[in-house]
């Protein structure tokens, strides 16, 4: 694409495809620049002349401008002219003139070469500048031969049968619209930073921009890029200053969601602004709209660079920041070139991937359209021509041809030299109405004409009896009245031959009589629809009243009074004529009309029904009956709109056409559509579950436009499709990490995906840790539970005898003693329980008593304590403490005590540290009786000793 830059500043590719192939910032190729008009400086002395020769294509003018110091002539003169001036100094020429500053348009002319000739015939010497071209520019001296960018492009000029035509479109939105059937190419030598596989396809129009300061030029490019051997594509946007050479542009004079790049060609830099937007996969058929929009805003310009691929995605404003606006709009223009030297014209073109790359495609088959908004209105170019000439980029075997009036691009060798569209042959409407035909007074007819097809201006010439009586140059619709001055008596003839632009031609004729007697005419529509009454108007002059007038209609007679007959006619044709009689029998005849009575106008109205919000579409109609030209027009909800229409918002609207046919017969025709949201899809699934669980995913879907085609997978698992817009899936999978995706495609082709991800854990896993399965009355136990597997969070419950323990990990047993089983109950987050049990032996509490055996002596006495225990866990260690000082670790004490009180105690200690004590007081003394105190029995052994008990 001539200066297509193609910078993927923000082309962040999809895994699949090979960053590599996408630099950064491929290089631009610059354009050859355009040969701008001929201009010569010279000097001419005096009695000398200077020539300058110019090729001219049928059609066109010779145009330019010539400024000398001194007056000087001009001449411009064809070949046989030119020759004849340098022979014999002729001075036989197409155009003459003489001045210091001389301009001249000279044409339309013949093909074939003309010079412009500046002779210096006074005494001074003289120095000129002069500058001239043939106009509109010629589309055949692009290219002769591939390669070339090769597609559909708009230049402004028409080609006809008469030669070359020049126009001019001015809009502020065009849609160029493409279908890709197939498209691959190879260059096995790319540019750097190109890929070998890549192509383009360029929506190239040039923004004529004015200020009080005068006129600017911008290029603007909407590009999607392919890379032919993995289908993926990305679309970028470039803008670029043709005012000048060469193009400036900064960072702060054009702003968007890109940024401006320098660029070198050459001895020169110039500068660009680029933006792209992320690539993505296509498939073929691959549809979609380029779209550009321009609007005058306060900072300037905005151009608004679109993507439609069933959404419309405005990818990137950029405001071109110019002070003093008038005016902007984009532009084809067949007379003029940029600035620059780059003609104004709109290009849809294939091409290479960028920076110039002229590629090989080996398949393509893709249909192209252009579309231009003017004041609202769709516009189709008047003429296209199958390649472009402002971009670099290029192919070498494509070919642009009409498929059933489509163009189309396929391999092949493109034909450089004939326009894809021919210019119409005109038709017309006539109506004559003569309003007095009597003898020795002027003869007046009215003429009404409407011309279709053919190109303007168009010239009107009346021939009375075969002689020309009048011209008239204008447009396609012409009311004319024409005095013929008086006549003879008798039959005339009346035809008018219409002439377009061309030379192409249209006729009608009609026949009226001049009478010496009474001459009647009649005047009426000669085209009207059914329902419609027809009003025939009669006039009699001349001739003797009263009159006797009667009017005939296919045959059948009616008596007229008055001077107007209104009749209610069926579908079809008539001959209507009047006849008068006068007074002295002396009749006459009317001029015949024929009378076409149409049926009432119908139209059939075609757009969906039902769409997804962000779709839309062109509405297409058939409008039959009625009298053409016909006036259709588009209402949405009661708003005017244009043919293509997209909806943003979801609702019902009443879409309704109204036609008004050529006698303003109005009939509507309407149609509902319902714009649903796009769909959305609702999972609900458990996010994790046990081994075993089924996992019940239920899917439903709301908006979009059924009926709906749902595809969903577990990878590894099941894989499965259905159209019921709610379904339920039982899935049981083994332990693991899963991935529900569900995706699913309304009837309008929207596709949208939702995924889900679940759990499933293997069964839990429950043991029993514990310090002891022996303990004794009030000496706690402590467990622990080891858990694994399961879904967390768990619940832990102990309980023995059928008592809850709650979750306690610490156990105390009180009485009574015995074999206790402990059940541990483990619940997981999905309600998975399992039980396990442990057997816990529980002792008495130790107790501990002293025995006593006495005995006596002469002096003092003496005793043998022991130890008696019972319960605790065994075994025991003993401690006899005699007033508080140890005198014994063994079950048994004896001992011989002297007179005196004693208090003896014994510690014992089971395994398990539990401590247990005993005390008795010991009484001795000479010849007393022994008290046990407690006592309830008095033992006399010659030493009395008294001893008391206390337990712990």
């Amino acid at each position: 694409m001539k200066f297509l830059v193609l910078t993927l500043l923000v082309l962040s590719l999809i895994p699949v495809i090979n960053s590599s192939m996408v630099p950064a910032h491929p290089p631009a190729e610059l354009p050859s620049h355009l040969r701008g008009d001929p201009s010569s400086s010279f000097y001419l002395l005096p009695r000398y002349y200077e020539s300058f020769w110019c090729t001219v294509y049928t059609g066109q003018n010779v145009t330019g401008t010539l400024n000398s110091t001194n007056p000087v002539v001009l001449f411009v003169m064809n070949s046989s002219q030119y020759q004849a001036f340098t022979q014999s100094g002729s001075f036989n020429s197409l155009f003459m003139a003489y001045g210091n500053n001389i301009s001249f348009n000279v044409g339309p002319l013949p093909g074939g070469e003309y010079y412009v000739v500046v002779e210096n015939n006074g005494s001074l010497n003289a120095n000129g500048f002069l500058s001239y071209s043939a106009v509109p520019l010629v589309p055949f001296t692009v290219h002769s031969y591939l390669p070339a960018p090769v597609g559909i492009a708009d230049y402004g000029v028409k080609n006809t049968s008469k030669g070359l035509q020049g126009y001019i479109v001015k809009f502020n939105e065009v849609v160029g619209e493409f279908t890709v059937n197939s498209i691959s190419a190879y260059n096995s030598t790319p540019p750097s930073g190109i890929s070998p596989y890549s192509a383009t396809l360029q929506l190239n129009v040039v923004l004529q921009v004015n200020t009080v300061h005068g006129g600017y030029q911008y290029w603007l490019q909407d590009v999607p890029l392919f890379f032919t051997n993995n289908d993926t594509a990305c679309v970028e946007d470039n803008v670029w200053n043709f005012t000048s050479y060469p193009s400036i542009l900064s960072n702060s004079t054009l702003t968007g969601q890109g940024h401006v790049y320098p660029y070198r060609e050459g001895n020169y830099i110039e500068y660009y602004y680029a933006y792209g937007i992320s690539a993505f996969r296509y498939s073929t058929p691959f549809k979609g709209q380029l779209v550009m929009r321009t609007n005058v805003v306060p900072q300037g310009i905005e151009v608004m660079f679109g993507f439609y691929n069933g959404t419309m995605n405005w990818y990137d404003n950029v405001t071109i920041h110019e002070s003093g606006v008038t005016s902007a709009y984009m532009l084809v223009d067949g007379f003029n070139t940029t600035g620059r030297g780059v003609r104004y014209d709109a290009e849809l073109v294939f091409g290479g991937g960028g920076s110039g790359e002229i590629t090989n495609f080996n398949s393509m088959n893709s249909t192209l359209s252009l579309m231009y908004v003017v004041n609202g209105v769709n516009e189709t170019p008047q003429e296209l021509y199958g390649y472009g000439a402002d971009t670099a980029e290029a192919a070498d075997n494509l070919k642009t041809t009409l498929v059933n009036g489509v163009p189309t691009v396929t391999l092949g060798q493109e034909n450089f030299y004939e326009p894809l569209y021919p210019v119409g042959s005109p038709f017309g409407h006539f109506s004559f109405a003569v309003l007095r035909a009597e003898q020795g007074a002027p003869v007046v007819v009215n003429v009404s004409v409407q011309v279709f097809n053919g190109v303007g201006p168009y010239t009107y010439r009346f021939y009375l009896d075969g002689t020309l009586v009048k011209a008239i140059t204008g447009g396609s619709t012409l009311n004319t009245q024409l005095n013929l001055g008086v006549l003879t008596v008798g039959s005339h003839n009346l035809t008018v031959i219409v002439e377009d632009g061309l030379g192409q031609t249209v006729s009608s004729s009609t026949n009226f009589v001049v009478g010496v007697g009474p001459v009647i005419t009649i005047s009426s529509q000669t085209i009207l629809d059914y329902g419609q009454p027809l009003r025939v108007t009669i006039q009699v002059n001349g001739g003797t009243p009263p009159y006797t007038v009667l009017l005939h209609v296919n045959g059948s007679t009616y008596t007229v009074t008055g001077d107007e007959v209104t009749l209610n006619l069926t579908p079809g044709t008539y001959l209507i004529y009047a006849t008068v009689t006068d007074s002295q029998g002396v009749s006459s005849t009317s001029g015949k009309e024929i009378v076409v009575v149409n049926p009432d106008p119908t139209i059939q109205l075609r757009f969906p029904s039902t769409l997804d919000v962000g779709e839309g579409g062109n509405v297409t109609y058939t409008v039959s009956g009625g009298t053409p030209p016909y006036v259709v027009t588009l209402y949405l909800n009661g708003t005017r709109v244009g043919n293509f229409i997209r909806f943003n918002s979801p609702g019902v609207y009443v879409l309704s056409a109204t036609v008004k046919d050529s006698l303003n017969f109005t009939i509507s025709k309407s149609i509902v559509v319902t714009v649903n949201p796009d769909p959305t899809i609702s999972v609900t699934a458990l996010s994790r579950l046990d081994q075993g669980q089924a996992n019940l995913i239920n899917v439903s879907v709301e908006g979009g436009t059924p009926p709906y085609k749902f595809s969903y997978s577990i990878p590894g698992v099941l894989t499965s499709t259905t159209s019921n817009p709610n379904f339920t899936v039982n899935a049981s999978p083994p332990p693991g990490n899963y991935t529900f995706n569900v995706t699913v495609k309304d009837s309008t082709g929207f596709v949208t995906s939702k995924l889900i991800t679940f759990q499933v854990n293997p069964d839990p896993s429950l043991q029993v840790e514990y310090n002891s399965s022996i303990t004794e009355v009030n000496i706690p136990v402590l467990l622990f539970a080891n858990i694994s597997g399961g879904t967390p969070p768990y619940s832990l419950s102990w309980s023995t005898l059928g008592t809850s323990l709650g979750g306690s990990q610490t156990l105390l047993f009180h009485e009574p003693p015995g074999n206790y089983t402990v059940t541990l109950t483990l619940k997981d987050a999905v309600g998975f329980v399992v039980n396990r049990t442990v057997n816990i032996l529980v002792y008495p509490r130790l107790e501990a008593n002293i025995s006593v055996q006495e005995g006596n002596s002469l002096v003092g006495g003496y005793a043998v304590l022991s130890a008696l225990t019972r319960g605790g866990v065994s075994p025991y260690s003993y401690t006899w403490l005699l007033n508080g000082e140890k005198v014994g670790d063994q079950s048994s004490l004896n001992l011989s005590l002297s007179p005196g009180k004693y208090n003896v105690t014994l510690v014992v200690r089971d395994s398990f540290g539990v401590v247990s004590t005993s005390q008795v007081n010991v009484n001795v003394g000479y010849g007393y009786v022994v008290y046990l105190v407690p006592a309830i029995a008095i033992v006399v052994i010659g030493v009395a000793i008294g001893l008391r008990r206390r337990g712990t």
